[in-house]
C-alpha cells in the first residue's frame, strides 16, 4: 500500500490523506510492515526461542586469582603496556605515561587480590575510573583504553580473544618478554 502525499502549489503545505492514519493493524495496533518483517526474519533465522531458558548464556571471561605481589606486578605491566601502545600508535608523549600510570592505579583499585575476576568488571570499572582523566592530548578515550587493557589482560592470561590483530598479539608478547 502506497501513501500519496499531495503538495499544494500555492502554499507549499504537505497534505496527508486521512485514510493514512488507518495504516495500523486493528487487531494488535502494529504497523502493517511488522508481520512481513517478522516472517522474513523467521525465514532466515528460524523461530524465536520460546523463553530465555532455551538460550545458553555466554560464559564470562575470567582472569585468574593473583596474590597482592603478582597483582602489583600485573598493574605495572598493564600501565607500561598502555603507554607503549599509545606511543607506538601515535607519537611518544609524556601524557601517555601519565595515562599508563592512571590505568595501573585504577586496575589496582578494581582487582581483588586472591580472587578470580570477571573481565567485564574490569572493562566497566576501568572506563568509569578513567573518565576523570584528561584525554585531550591522547587521541583516545576511556573506553578505548579499557577495551585495550582487557584484551591485553586476556591475552596474558591465555584466554582466546576475538578480533585482535597480530600486531596487538606481538605487542603483548614483547611486553611479556621485557617484564620477565
Amino acid at each position: 500500500m502506497f501513501v500519496v502525499v499531495g503538495l499544494h502549489q500555492w502554499t507549499g503545505v504537505v497534505r496527508i490523506p486521512r485514510h493514512t492514519a488507518q495504516c495500523h493493524r486493528r487487531d494488535r495496533g502494529l504497523p502493517l510492515w511488522h508481520s512481513t518483517t517478522q516472517s522474513r526474519f523467521q525465514k532466515h533465522f528460524g523461530p524465536p526461542a520460546s523463553s530465555l531458558d532455551d538460550i545458553d548464556p555466554v560464559p564470562p571471561a575470567m582472569l585468574p586469582a593473583l596474590s597482592s605481589e603478582d597483582l602489583e606486578a600485573e598493574a605495572a605491566w598493564l600501565g607500561s603496556l598502555i603507554a607503549d601502545w599509545l606511543n607506538e600508535e601515535w607519537t611518544p608523549l609524556e601524557v601517555h605515561t601519565d595515562l599508563g600510570n592512571a590505568v595501573a592505579q585504577a586496575y589496582m583499585g578494581l582487582r581483588p587480590a586472591g580472587a578470580p575476576c570477571d573481565v567485564t568488571d574490569v572493562v566497566l570499572g576501568l572506563s568509569a575510573e578513567l573518565l576523570a582523566f584528561n584525554f585531550r592530548e591522547t587521541f583516545v578515550n576511556a573506553f578505548e583504553v579499557a577495551n585495550k587493557s582487557a584484551e591485553a589482560l586476556m591475552l596474558r592470561a591465555g584466554c582466546e580473544v576475538c578480533c585482535t590483530s597480530e600486531a596487538d598479539r606481538e605487542m603483548v608478547a614483547r611486553s611479556l618478554d621485557q617484564s620477565s
